[in-house]
């Protein structure tokens, strides 16, 4: 057999292409031998002036960025600006819309155990769909808003299951929950159609109204401004906060109102200082309000701590939010201690 030349072989036109630039690599090669530093053609560009640095908006904002921490910027650009201040402050005036009657509850077909039954069933659904916090709060407030309509529990509880369902498609576009998947939670009674059917009318009760303020936005500004976020007092402020929504009560005060009384009754039961946060309020709520509606607060925890049904207290015994429930077990002696 015949050995083959291990060198390529180059097709002519490529030949011809390599030979027509030997010419021009040589001149190139020479130029460099005899090239001046800093001249090139004729040019001297150790002469020529660097340009002035721009001081453009774009610049500076990209500096920023690029000397502090994500956590700096989202704290000096957002949460310390006058005009989250002036968002908050608009928020106050807009929760006073969305207020139900204190007495709503006994305009509905539920009482305040079947309600706080539903509540607790609602709990389980959250949990299981992964729905956010500032949702299910949202859900519950549509919830109440949107009682007076139903006839019996069951329908009810579709009323609850499809509060929860519009709120998440209308907050939160990346997580889609087919309808589909809701059946199970009503034993199968009612249909896909059912669910659109009780969708339409919530929507047109509220007039598409679905976001408002809720306690959770309250809550973030709160935190932030005595600095414990995600630490054992954000997780307790927001237990006590899911405590609460188990009752009428939530729907009848301001949600403003229940961020800071679940602040405040967090840091009491887990044995704080209270002041730094009663300072920040001082202009909005009154101390000897929420010292007595802490107490009151406790009271409903330990009702809820006594019944069967507790998803709070199972909610949030878990690793990923502290075991926090745990240090509300004993809130009889600490309520003890603020009675006397």
């Amino acid at each position: 057999m015949k050995k083959t030349n291990s060198t390529k072989i180059l097709c002519r036109p490529a030949f011809g292409t390599l030979t027509n630039n030997i010419g021009t690599i040589r001149q190139k090669e020479e130029l460099n031998k005899t090239k001046i530093p800093g001249k090139e053609n004729g040019v001297n560009f150790a002469k020529i002036n660097k340009p002035a640095e721009k001081n453009t908006l774009l610049r500076k904002i990209e500096r920023r960025y690029l000397n502090a921490s994500e956590e700096n910027l989202l704290d000096k650009t957002i949460f310390e600006d006058e005009s989250q201040q002036e968002y908050i402050e608009s928020l106050f005036s807009e929760e006073l819309k969305y207020i139900l009657q204190g007495n709503f509850i006994e305009q509905t077909v539920l009482t305040v155990h079947t309600r706080y039954m539903v509540l607790n069933w609602m709990f389980k659904i959250q949990q299981y769909l992964k729905i956010e916090e500032n949702e299910f709060y949202l859900a519950i407030n549509i919830f109440d808003s949107t009682l007076h309509t139903c006839a019996d529990f069951d329908e009810a509880t579709l009323l609850a299951i499809t509060s929860l369902w519009v709120v998440h498609k209308f907050t939160n576009n990346a997580v889609h929950i087919p309808a589909s998947e809701l059946i199970p939670w009503l034993n199968k009674k009612y249909s896909k159609k059912d669910i659109a059917t009780t969708e339409r009318k919530i929507l047109s009760i509220i007039n598409f109204a679905i976001w408002r303020p809720e306690p959770s936005i309250f809550l973030h500004h709160f935190l932030r401004k005595i600095k414990h976020e995600k630490s054992e007092i954000y997780f307790g402020s927001f237990f006590v906060c899911d405590c609460i929504s188990m009752f009428p009560k939530f729907s009848s005060v301001q949600a403003s109102f229940i961020a800071a009384l679940s602040l405040y009754t967090s840091l009491v039961v887990l044995k704080r200082d209270t002041q730094q946060f009663l300072n920040s309020v001082k202009n909005i709520y009154n101390e000897e309000l929420l010292k007595g509606s802490c107490k009151s607060c406790l009271k409903k925890i330990s009702q809820i701590r006594q019944n069967e049904h507790q998803e709070p207290f199972g909610k949030y015994s878990s690793l990923k939010r502290m075991n926090i429930a745990e240090y509300f077990k004993k809130c009889e002696e600490v309520l003890n201690t603020l009675e006397n």
